[in-house]
Formats: C-alpha cells, structure tokens, sequence
C-alpha cells in the first residue's frame, strides 16, 4: 500500500520545540510497523489549520491529482489536516468523493 503523510503545526512556538518532526517520525514508524510505503510527508510549519491554502496542503493534493496510484493519505491526528472537521466528513479534492 502507498501512502503520503501530512503534518502540520499551527505555531511558531510549536516549530521551534519540534512538535512537527514528533509528527512525522510517528507517520514513519506507523508505516514501518504495517508494512506500508510511506512515499513522502508534506508539511505546513507554523500555519493555521483554519487557513485552506496552506502550501504543504495543496502541494500533497496536487500530488494526489498526479498519482492515482496512491491509495491513502497518513495523518497523525485529524486536527492537522484542519482545524473543523466532525466525524463522517470528507476532506476531498478532485478524487469525486464527497
């Protein structure tokens, strides 16, 4: 299974004591221990998960649009990936799904 991971922290603060690398090393680790190809991990350092044009975010669903081959996003809390989002919501672009 191919998979791209997200990380995101939304302050300065949180950047500088290394809360993102926490994130990212966990993403590794959770492919490692389920025998997944963890491909590449976008990042937003110091930005908002209210803000939708986040650079790390656009870049992984371009990436997406580019690759149908890959079969899941890796997060590691649902809070990264944005600031509101209740259980049963999709967070999707461009893949039909709603």
């Amino acid at each position: 299974m191919k998979l791209i991971g997200y990380c995101r922290v939304s302050t300065d603060n949180q950047k500088e004591e290394g809360t993102i690398q926490l994130q990212e090393t966990a993403l590794m680790e959770y492919a490692r221990s389920e025998d997944r190809e963890l491909l590449t991990i976008f990042k937003d350092e110091g930005v908002s998960g209210g803000i939708e044009d986040r650079p790390g975010l656009i870049e992984l669903f371009n990436h997406l649009e580019d690759d149908p081959s890959l079969d899941s996003v890796l997060i590691f809390k649902l809070d990264r990936l944005a600031r509101f989002i209740h259980p049963g919501t999709s967070y999707s672009q461009g893949r039909g799904s709603q």
